[in-house]
């Protein structure tokens, strides 16, 4: 079995340093974050979002009643 070069020996041994295993989580925390953040403003968008196409369904609906109604009363005033 080869050896293990003394600079890998010695990289690998610093790998495990309770310090640089923190520094690692933190970086690891940190990023996740930033995702988390970053979904929780575009659910943000999302719902302005439907909100504002539910407004324009609602604006929508209106006018086609009312066009329903009119249509209605044209109707029925023709008959006898």
């Amino acid at each position: 079995m080869p050896a293990i070069p003394p600079g890998l020996s010695e990289w690998l041994a610093l790998l495990t340093q309770p310090a640089v295993i923190l520094l690692g989580v933190g970086l690891i925390v940190s990023q996740q974050n930033r995702l988390i953040d970053a979904m929780g403003k575009r659910i943000d968008e999302l719902r302005e979002d439907m909100k504002a196409m539910d407004a324009r369904q609602r604006e929508d609906n209106k006018a086609l009643n009312e066009k329903l109604d009119r249509l209605l009363e044209a109707r029925l005033s023709k008959l006898p």
